[in-house]
């Protein structure tokens, strides 16, 4: 029996994936079709969550990923999977900022 990877173990995957998977959405002028929500999380919404966020969130369940953008300028880019989960910080990555931007721009409007 194979042990199945941790999401630390996978989160780089991932988020080439999703990137690959929004930079195509992009192209074909279908982001309003991408993900599944773009919502802001209050400050203390979950434990020791000290700052608030806007949520770019792709996909729910086992697994989920979404993108967390921080007043700070912050970009993090979570991935989670049944009891396990880990953020990369992807501040300095242009697809991320790129998907900063969208989300800020279309906050509250959902997506699918």
């Amino acid at each position: 029996m194979t042990k199945q990877q941790t999401c630390k173990e996978r989160i780089s995957k991932e988020w080439e994936q999703t990137k690959k998977g929004w930079l195509r959405a992009d192209k074909k002028n279908e982001l309003s079709e991408y993900g599944l929500a773009i919502d802001y999380v209050p400050a203390h919404t979950f434990t020791d969550q000290k700052s608030g966020y806007l949520r770019y969130q792709f996909s729910w369940g086992g697994p989920s990923d979404e993108l967390r953008i921080y007043r700070s300028g912050k970009i993090e880019y979570w991935f989670m999977d049944w009891y396990d989960g880990a953020k990369k910080i992807v501040t300095n990555d242009p697809t991320a900022r790129l998907m900063a931007k969208y989300a800020q721009e279309n906050r509250g409007m959902g997506c699918n």
